[in-house]
């Protein structure tokens, strides 16, 4: 067994006297340090506090004080890097550790290494755990490395790996295997690499196909497709869901009496009495076309979209409910179907059905090209034909030309003056093009003709805030909510012109969504 003892007294001498040189180093190093500090004062001014001639007890190098060994600036260079090279020579390994610390500071507060922050009188056991623990976190430091590049290369050879198995098994295994392959790549694989997932499947579905299928014979298939999705889609939009009321409604003539409801402004009561008709008689295309009409007026054009495809599909030569039906597709944005619409009705027009559409060398084909094309043509044949100028207003707008459809509703209002959609529309039409002051006349006007008109009560709201006009945007936001209170969109519009007011105070009345709490506040019916 060996001498414990002898052995520990062995390694203080050792550990002493390399202290002791240590200790012998240092001082030199110090020396070193107030000499390069008193050249560079003598260029630039002190470097640091105190004496210039004197060293720290503690070596730091914070951020702060980049350059400190650095041989760039002018006080650096020449005689003062002689004293540098002259102090430096015995203790060459000392000074090059500490330029190479220096060499990964950066601005701002460092961490320091503990070695570079040792006092010069350390004790020697404190010495020897220190070192002790630099060596602990160096093996970590390198251990979690080596941990990092072998997790990478697990993936990298997870990834080969799953490539090279899809390619193997899809010629053995079968379409359920392959599949769950597929999974495996997929999870794997980015994004971008992984959108054509599935199309391979798809393409199976075509074996079924009789061998020497045409690229006629295919495109055929494909426009049966769409023409399918499109009767699909088409259904959906018909879908309707009647009232409990209209169901309970007692009355011999519900049609008759929804007309005078609508004409009043009671859109609520005709809704109840075109419902009742249409449960009786749901063939009647008139019928569905005052519904429409009844639910466009409220600001549901979805509803209105579905009562309009109703009655063109029983009636295709219903020219009023087909011009409405554009309208509507025109408010939800989907120009395709509303220009699909127009150009219907045109063809479906008795007194423009012969109408062709002609090659004038300007056109492009498109659906647009080919309603205006119609259009004007009805308009060489009957220059004033309101219609004709509305529907033409309509697909102006459908394009975003809002001053050649503000053209068409003023000609058309020359011919229908006490028409209160169209004055409606005109100001529609003026508010998009970015004119909400000259729509407001409009608006009014189409009030004037019809005061209980709820679309031209929001219209008017909307373009008020649009001039930032609160008060008033506010007062017609519960004008449209009392003669529709299924409008209930508009509490986060009325919200938003409170807020604008700073009436915070009615703010909390919002929450119950109750109109007759802002009827002490508002002038409204």
């Amino acid at each position: 067994m060996a001498d414990c003892s002898a052995t520990g007294n062995a390694l203080d001498r050792v550990i002493t006297e390399t202290i002791t040189s240590s200790a012998h180093a240092t001082g030199a190093l110090k020396q070193m340090v107030g000499n390069v500090a008193l050249a560079s004062s003598a260029a630039t001014g002190p470097m640091m506090a105190g004496p210039s001639h004197m060293a720290p007890d503690i070596i730091t190098l914070p951020g702060g004080h980049r350059g400190l060994f650095q041989q760039q600036t002018p006080s650096m260079t020449g005689t003062n890097t002689a004293v540098v090279s002259q102090q430096e020579q015995p203790h060459a390994s000392v000074t090059s550790n500490l330029i190479m610390q220096q060499q990964h500071l950066v601005s701002g507060p460092q961490y320091v290494p503990p070695a570079m922050q040792m006092p010069l009188n350390y004790h020697p056991m404190q010495a020897q755990a220190q070192m002790y623990q630099m060596q602990a976190q160096m093996q970590a430091m390198s251990l979690q490395q080596q941990m990092m590049q072998q997790q990478q290369q697990q993936q990298q050879q997870q990834r080969y790996q799953a490539e090279q198995n899809k390619k193997q098994q899809s010629v053995h295994m079968g379409n359920e295997q392959v599949q769950s392959v597929d999974e495996r790549v997929e999870s794997t694989l980015p994004v971008e690499d992984t959108w054509h997932l599935g199309l391979e499947d798809e393409w199976e579905k075509t074996d079924n196909l009789p061998e020497g299928t045409s690229i006629d014979q295919l495109a055929q298939a494909w426009a049966e497709a769409e023409q399918a999705w499109a009767e699909e889609e088409k259904q959906e939009a018909m879908k309707y869901d009647f009232q409990e009321e209209s169901r309970n409604l007692k009355t011999n003539d519900p049609m008759s009496e929804g007309i005078s409801y609508f004409k009043s402004g009671d859109t609520g009561q005709a809704i109840i009495c075109f419902e009742s008709e249409l449960l009786n008689h749901p063939d009647n295309s008139d019928a569905w076309k005052m519904l429409g009409r009844c639910h466009a007026e409220n600001d549901e054009d979805r509803k209105a979209i579905a009562c309009f495809e109703r009655a063109v599909e029983m009636d295709p030569y219903n020219l009023e409910a087909r011009l409405a039906l554009g309208v509507s597709y025109v408010n939800e944005l989907n120009n395709e179907k509303a220009l699909i619409n127009l150009k219907a009705w045109v063809q479906h027009n008795p007194d423009y059905a012969d109408l062709q559409v002609l090659d004038d060398g300007y056109g492009d084909g498109t659906v647009l090209d080919d309603v205006q094309n119609l259009m004007l043509q009805a308009l060489q044949i009957k220059s004033k034909d309101p219609d004709v100028l509305e529907a033409l207003g309509v697909c102006y707008n459908a394009s975003r030309d809002y001053e050649s459809a503000v053209r068409c509703f003023k000609d058309a209002l020359e011919v229908r003056p006490n028409d209160y959609q169209l004055w409606n529309k005109l100001g529609a039409t003026l508010a998009n093009g970015q004119k909400s002051v000259e729509a407001l006349p409009a608006y009014k006007k189409a009030l004037d003709f019809k005061p209980k008109y709820a679309r031209a009560w929001l219209n008017m709201a909307i373009s008020h805030s649009n001039l930032q006009n609160y008060e008033d945007a506010s007062r017609c936001y519960l004008q449209t909510l009392s003669l529709n209170p299924a409008a209930v969109h508009c509490w986060s519009y009325l919200r938003i012109s409170l807020t604008c007011t700073e009436q915070w105070d009615l703010l909390p009345l919002l929450g119950a969504q109750d109109i007759n709490a802002f009827r002490e506040y508002f002038d409204f019916v």
